[in-house]
């Protein structure tokens, strides 16, 4: 079993961020249009302050701080300039991974493009930012205060 150390709610995030968190998803995959692709220093575990790449998304406020890996299979699909990427879609799902011998949850790209179809959200349908129930008291993810 995954350890989760995020503190829940309902099984919502009770300290909801500005950045995507697996328990978001709620076990579905969540297709979005990427925005923009930057860099932001963040704080690390230690006190200290590291530079990582960040995605924003047309759909949401929030982000998602971008992996090697997620960041390779973006750039399988939508090539190696990370520039060429906004405008493009792409479908995330949680999952785990190990990391300093824990099973830990994860995000990661699933590695083929979204259909257009799939990239035009149906409400009613689709497992997206403003129809999932998700963390905390906010209503979609347009709101992460």
């Amino acid at each position: 079993m995954a350890k989760n150390k995020k503190a829940l709610l309902g099984g919502k995030l009770l300290f909801p961020t500005d950045y995507l968190s697996a328990v978001e998803f709620q076990g579905k995959d969540v297709t979005l249009e990427i925005a923009g692709i930057n860099r932001e220093e963040l704080k690390t575990q230690d006190g200290g302050a590291e530079t990582k790449p960040i995605l924003t998304f047309t759909s949401t406020k929030k982000k998602l701080v971008l992996n090697v890996t997620n960041a390779s299979t973006i750039a399988e699909l939508h090539g190696v300039e990370a520039e060429s990427w906004v405008g493009k879609s792409v479908t995330f799902y949680p999952t785990t991974t190990s990391c300093f011998g824990d099973r830990v949850d994860c995000i990661r790209v699933r590695d083929k493009v979204p259909a257009k179809s799939k990239a035009k959200v149906d409400k009613a349908d689709s497992a997206t930012p403003d129809n999932l129930e998700l963390v905390a008291a906010q209503p979609n993810w347009s709101d992460p205060s």
